[in-house]
């Protein structure tokens, strides 16, 4: 692990508010956008390329304490009765605006389903789903179809469901295995009977199982978090998503509840990352961007040593799908150059399908510069690396003098030992890969200063 003089340097210097780079612009820059927008970005879609689509299902029964999602509180399964006949009246209704000169259904190559927690609905609300998405979209036959489940509350029978629908990829929020830690955060779960899920997923055919996990949460020492590590190492998933906790009270006002004071220092919360990230390299896991793990073989993890991985809102993927349709309450799309967030209350979002009008919570139509801006930042946020000629072929710029002060921002990560530069790239050392959000706000042109309250702290 990096000597403790230099994590104590890395905290004192770039442990500030900055950005994650889900998107760019950030959601802190999306405002008022107008109805025209949706039939001018869904017309522009050329339908002869795949598509991703996003569908949200924000239903929980129980509120985590550390959660940063937009869920709904309810424990009435007859909420989705009402929620799923307006989510597919919003499908159809957008679906129709899609261009195809040949009048067949838009090509879908991704589909993943977040929430909240999608295995609250019922096993015969997904057929009514399915039914549905047939209806309006066409799937290619090697389609990645992911969705998000609670182990905690999976049933019997639900995993072998979702496979005969074309599910093939699964990721279950673990977060932490420790009863302090569970307890403090309002998540009560069974470690045994998620063990036992893990092995079913592997015996129904998901030809990958994620584990996610966070680190910086009450309670959690370097000591302690040896337990989640163990618990890796004797399930061994496809992959491994590595969270840092954001702590953002003043957006989430539920997580006001946690005791802060309980909350993981700094110091000792990059220590369990790199203890953490040790302790995967020797079970045979590959750095996979910011976050994420892989094992040798997984296609996240081949995408990354090759240097062709992406990122949208459903995270790191292989496929380079700039549009993504999004459904569901909040749920943001990107669809030629345009961001559309779903209205975020139920309220707002029923009226919106029931009128066809005032479609928006919020949004961005991004201009040319943002789009190059963005390209820039995706790369550092996936590969940890700029291609200046990529860049300068696809956008018909210069590099170095379109971003004259941007590259005197990146001599300075340069000088300090967290990246390597030549006249044909930029690309992070070990260090610069943990202060990457910082690195890649040299490029976003909205930044305010590194004390915007709006994000949460880098380390």
């Amino acid at each position: 692990m990096l000597e403790n003089k230099i994590v104590e340097d890395l905290i004192l210097r770039y442990n500030s508010p900055v950005p994650r780079y889900t998107s760019y612009p950030t959601a802190l820059e999306f405002g008022a956008l107008e109805d025209s927008a949706l039939a001018k970005s869904y017309g522009a879609l050329d339908t002869a390329k795949p598509l991703s689509v996003y569908i949200h299902l924000p239903f929980c029964a129980n509120q985590c304490l550390y959660c940063g999602c937009n869920v709904l509180l309810s424990r009435r399964i007859d909420v989705v009765d009402s929620y799923l006949p307006l989510l597919l009246d919003e499908i159809r209704l957008k679906t129709q605006l899609l261009h195809n000169g040949e009048g067949g259904k838009p090509l879908v190559s991704q589909i993943h389903f977040g929430g909240g927690t999608p295995n609250f609905l019922h096993l015969s609300h997904w057929d009514l789903l399915f039914e549905g998405l047939h209806r309006y979209f066409d799937f290619t036959t090697d389609a990645e179809m992911s969705v998000e489940l609670d182990p905690a509350v999976l049933t019997e029978g639900y995993l072998p469901h979702l496979r005969k629908l074309g599910f093939n990829r699964v990721s279950y929020g673990v977060q932490d295995v420790t009863s302090k830690v569970l307890e403090a955060v309002n998540r009560p779960q069974n470690i045994d009977h998620i063990k036992d899920v893990v092995v079913e997923s592997r015996r129904e055919g998901f030809s990958s199982v994620n584990i996610d996990l966070i680190y910086g949460l009450p309670h959690q020492t370097l000591e302690s978090y040896q337990s989640n590590l163990a618990f890796i190492q004797e399930l061994m998933p496809d992959r491994i998503a590595l969270f840092s906790y954001a702590h953002v009270p003043w957006l989430k006002h539920h997580q006001r509840r946690l005791d802060a004071s309980a909350l993981t220092t700094p110091t000792e919360k990059l220590r369990i990352y790199l203890s953490a990230r040790e302790r995967f390299e020797k079970m045979g896991y590959e750095q996979i961007g910011m976050d994420h793990f892989g094992l040798p073989g997984d296609s996240l993890t081949e995408a990354y040593r090759n240097k062709t991985l992406h990122r949208n809102f459903m995270g790191y993927t292989t496929q380079k799908t700039l549009d993504m349709l999004a459904f569901g309450t909040s749920a943001i799309g990107f669809v030629s150059g345009v961001y559309m967030q779903n209205h975020i209350k139920m309220s707002g979002y029923r009226n919106a399908i029931q009128n066809q009008n005032a479609w928006f919570e919020k949004g961005f139509a991004m201009s040319t510069e943002d789009a190059l801006r963005h390209e820039i930042i995706t790369q550092l946020m996936s590969n940890f690396q700029i291609r200046f000629k990529e860049i300068e072929e696809q956008y018909g710029i210069h590099f170095t003098e379109h971003f004259a002060r941007e590259m005197t921002d990146l001599e300075h990560y340069v000088e300090e030992g967290h990246a390597e530069m030549d006249s044909t790239h930029f690309e992070t050392t070990e260090t610069g890969s943990f202060i990457i959000r910082h690195i890649a706000s040299v490029f976003d042109a909205y930044r305010k200063g590194s004390e915007q309250k709006g994000f949460s702290k880098a380390i």
